[in-house]
């Protein structure tokens, strides 16, 4: 019973073991001597499971006895890492070999991840860009990586009792480190981190370098420490990069503030973060006042909105921009600025903002508007220019002004430019044309001023005077040409040298009236003795008849009277003669000579009068106007051979300017027209050129004297009028004679009746001054008859002392007027302060302008003009005796 319980354990041990070796994780595979597999459990089995149907029996091979050995198995999802180990036991005498197999798949794999990350640490750790160390627990340290050891230059293995063979000092105190101060050193005994130490270490390559250094501790759980991590990151070259930046930004604010720009900087929100010192010099407002969108407060209100506008239109496109406005100054005046901004980006091309540069262009701006202001009066000049101005080539216009447009009779500016340069010149003028268009294009020579005639658009001529200049018009060479309408020049011309012959003609007349003038002076005092002594001599023989003589004697003063006509005839052409002009209706006049008029030209001619219908009052001496009359009749009667005709007309008219040109430079107003015509011979051109001269006549010798016509013109240019003279050979003549209208037609005529001879003695005292000596004695002589008390002498200083000296009232001084030393008008006013109460009677043979220069009227009551008969003498004195005070 006994083996029976001992065979039942034993069997119950080898089904435990059994069942033990077959639920094995790890594999089992027993070897026989041969190396063939005598037995495999599962787990061997699955891990040759490619190989299952022949495991048990074949070749594995006598393993190693205990050595680990791995094999790789393959497998269908994976190849499989198996460590086997194995032993050897008798079995039944017999060595057998067991080993046993265990899969380390998973543990090769973590083992492979972990070293792939080992490495991949390493590779983290030798890659940082900074320099890493590690210590262990005594501050050792351990490894470094390669920036590390770049940083300092090697890779020393020192523990806390070596630090010394560092070197460094803090920044930015410049603090030497004590081999025990080292921040590691605190970390190991103190547990201390330390966080951007700024050092400036000495590299064992002789070098030096800025890092920052950070340390920390390592602790277990239970806070002992295990050792330290180093970091040291080198900002040597970021030092390097902020002082350069430092530098570079007081460069640029140097520079921003020593010239003459304003600048400024706005950000990303648009807003302005930056003025520089010549900007806040500029405006006299402080930086913190411009900030923002303070600097908007100085810009002109017209200007702000159009300002913002351009600037936030340009900040949202990222443009450039450049703007003109007005800002104010610091002494309040706006001044004109350019701001030229443009974009700022950063080193990585992003967009920061906005940089600004601002210059005061005020002086350009008002010279601009100077300029503008100067183009447009420049223009304005042109296009009123009076003159045509034209810019042309040889062959076409580039410009024409408004005068130029109508001086050719285009209808517009672009009719004028399509028409070409020689269609407005002359063919013939054409070669010297070009010629000087050449000399000015080519030697810039300017072209003088030369007079021409061109062609308007309609092929008309018209009359200029050109000149041109080289100029370069829209980048060509051309001529800057000025055409000038001279037309009204060329007609003014022919006028002005028709009144030059006028003139000269008149000159001439003028000449021979002054001739005539002085001698009819002379010879009027001649005259004056002669008359005077004769009509004593009259007197004389009257006394004691005798025929002959008497004869003699009134032949003789007939003579004298006719010269004294003679010189009057002479006064009257010099329009010199003394006259009484009176207001006179003239048709009345010439209807009261018609009479006289037709017994002098005869029966065969016959005398037609035409009044005119209200025809003006004038204001003429009537004697005058019947010589006049009665000269033109006998010119008539002379120029009609048998029989003819002679007209006489009246008539009204109004010259204005342009009658007043054609009659040859009459004033402009109103006249009278007398016109004289006969159907008589008429006259030649030649003849008709003399006719008022003096002394020229046509007629026989003894038929005329040549003072008829003269007379007639010293006359009418007396009276402020003009004769014409109208003549055809063969034909006729006419006379056209303009009288000016009187000024004041209700003025009546107021001449006194005549005074006659009845009583003409006196008993007043006389002071008679006289300078020519003959004429003195015949006045002498003539008063003494006559009665007066006579004071006299030739000169008129004397007078002056007799008048003094004389103790009683004298009531009349008889002086003549032009005197040496003295005239007579001086005269009187200094006798007359001596005897306030005398009366004067001038006396004068000179002509009227003379004696009115010295201030005599000849008009007045108190004058007589030599030669005188002694009737008017004696008149004259009882009239200006008579006078009422």
């Amino acid at each position: 019973m006994a083996d029976k319980s001992v065979s039942a354990d034993v069997l119950k041990d080898h089904e435990l073991l059994h069942s033990l070796i077959e639920r094995s994780v790890d594999g089992l595979i027993a070897i026989n001597q041969k190396g063939r597999v005598i037995y495999a459990n599962p787990a061997a089995v699955d891990m040759f499971a490619d190989r299952k149907p022949e495991l048990i029996g074949s070749i594995f091979g006598i393993p190693a006895i205990n050595e680990a050995v791995e094999l790789i198995l393959p497998c269908k999802a994976e190849m499989r890492h198996v460590e086997m180990r194995a032993s050897e036991f008798l079995w039944h005498g017999k060595v057998i070999y067991l080993a046993s197999l265990r899969d380390i798949t998973m543990r090769k794999h973590l083992f492979d991840s972990l070293k792939q990350r080992e490495k991949t640490l390493q590779n983290v750790f030798d890659i940082l860009p900074v320099g890493l160390w590690f210590a262990d627990a005594e501050g050792r340290l351990e490894r470094g990586n390669k920036a590390g050891v770049a940083i300092w230059g090697s890779e020393p293995k020192v523990g806390i009792e070596n630090y010394g063979v560092f070197k460094a000092h803090r920044l930015p105190s410049g603090e030497e480190i004590a081999a025990d101060d080292w921040a590691l050193a605190h970390a190991i005994k103190d547990k201390k981190t330390t966080l951007d130490e700024m050092l400036e270490i000495d590299c064992f390559d002789g070098s030096k370098k800025i890092i920052l250094n950070y340390v920390t501790p390592i602790t277990d759980e239970t806070g002992k420490v295990q050792g330290a991590i180093v970091v040291n990151n080198d900002i040597t070259e970021r030092m390097k990069s902020e002082e350069a930046l430092r530098e570079n930004e007081s460069h640029f604010r140097t520079l921003a503030n020593s010239g003459q720009a304003l600048i400024w900087t706005s950000g990303l929100d648009k807003l302005c973060n930056y003025f520089n010192q010549i900007w806040l010099d500029f405006t006299g407002r402080t930086l913190e006042q411009e900030m923002g969108m303070g600097w908007a407060e100085g810009v002109h209100p017209d200007d702000l909105q159009k300002c913002v506008d351009t600037y936030c239109q340009a900040f949202d496109r990222r443009e450039k921009f450049s703007m003109v406005y007005r800002i104010r100054r610091h002494d309040g005046e706006y001044r004109w600025i350019q701001d030229d901004g443009s974009p700022r980006f950063n080193s990585h091309g992003d967009f920061i903002g906005y940089i600004g540069h601002c210059l005061d262009v005020s002086e350009r701006i008002q010279y601009e508007q100077r300029l503008a202001e100067s183009e447009t009066l420049f223009r304005s000049l042109i296009e009123g220019a009076p003159d045509a101005i034209l810019v042309h080539t040889g062959d076409r216009y580039f410009y024409a002004n408004a005068a130029a447009i109508a001086l050719f009779g285009a209808s517009s500016q672009n009719q004028l430019l399509a028409t070409p340069v020689l269609d407005l010149i002359p063919p013939e003028e054409h070669t010297t044309m070009k010629a000087q268009l050449e000399k000015l294009l080519v030697e810039k020579l300017p072209v003088k001023s030369t007079e021409k005639v061109m062609f308007r658009l309609d092929r008309s001529e018209v009359r200029v005077e050109v000149s041109a200049v080289p100029i370069t018009f829209a980048g060509k060479d051309c001529a800057l040409s000025f055409v000038h309408n001279i037309e009204e020049r060329v007609r003014a011309r022919a006028e002005r040298e028709n009144l030059m012959m006028q003139l000269a003609h008149a000159q001439k007349m003028e000449s021979i009236g002054a001739l005539a003038g002085g001698v009819a002076h002379d010879f009027n005092n001649m005259l004056q003795v002669i008359l005077g002594e004769t009509e004593f001599a009259i007197e004389e023989n009257v006394k004691n008849p005798n025929s002959e003589l008497a004869a003699s004697l009134a032949e003789i003063k007939k003579a004298a009277v006719r010269s004294a006509e003679l010189t009057k005839k002479l006064l009257a052409f010099a329009r010199k003669q003394l006259y009484s002009p009176k207001l006179l209706n003239i048709n009345e006049v010439i209807e009261g000579m018609l009479k006289m008029l037709r017994r002098m030209i005869g029966e065969n001619i016959k005398l037609i009068w035409k009044p005119g219908a209200g025809v003006w009052k004038i204001e003429m001496d009537p004697s005058q106007l019947d010589q006049v009359l009665a000269n033109l009749a006998i010119n008539a009667r002379d120029a009609i051979e048998n029989v003819g005709a002679l007209v006489i007309e009246t008539c009204n008219i109004e010259i204005d300017k342009e009658m007043s040109k054609e009659l040859g430079g009459i004033e402009e107003g109103e006249y009278i027209v007398l016109s004289v015509s006969d159907t008589g011979c008429g006259m030649k051109p030649e003849v008709l050129e003399r006719i008022f001269e003096p002394f020229f006549t046509t007629k026989e010798v003894g038929k005329g004297t040549g003072l008829g016509l003269a007379t007639v013109y010293g006359i009418i240019g007396q009276n402020e009028g003009s004769i014409k003279a109208y003549s055809e050979y063969g034909i006729g003549t006419t006379f056209k004679i303009y009288l000016p209208r009187a000024k004041d037609e209700s003025k009546s005529d107021n001449s006194s009746a005549a005074v006659t001879l009845a009583d003409l003695t006196g008993s007043e005292t006389i002071l008679l001054v006289e300078d020519e000596i003959q004429i003195l004695n015949y006045e002498k002589l003539l008063l003494e008859r006559l009665g007066y008390k006579l004071l006299f002498t030739s000169d008129p200083t004397v007078a002056l002392s007799i008048a003094a000296e004389y103790p009683e009232q004298i009531d009349l001084l008889i002086t003549d007027v032009i005197m040496p030393g003295m005239n007579g008008k001086e005269l009187q006013q200094k006798i007359m302060e001596l005897h306030p109460q005398i009366k004067c009677i001038f006396v004068s043979g000179y002509t009227t302008g003379v004696i009115e220069h010295h201030g005599i009227l000849p008009n007045e009551i108190n004058f007589i003009e030599k030669p005188f008969t002694a009737s008017a003498f004696a008149t004259k004195i009882r009239n200006v005796l008579g006078q009422r005070e």
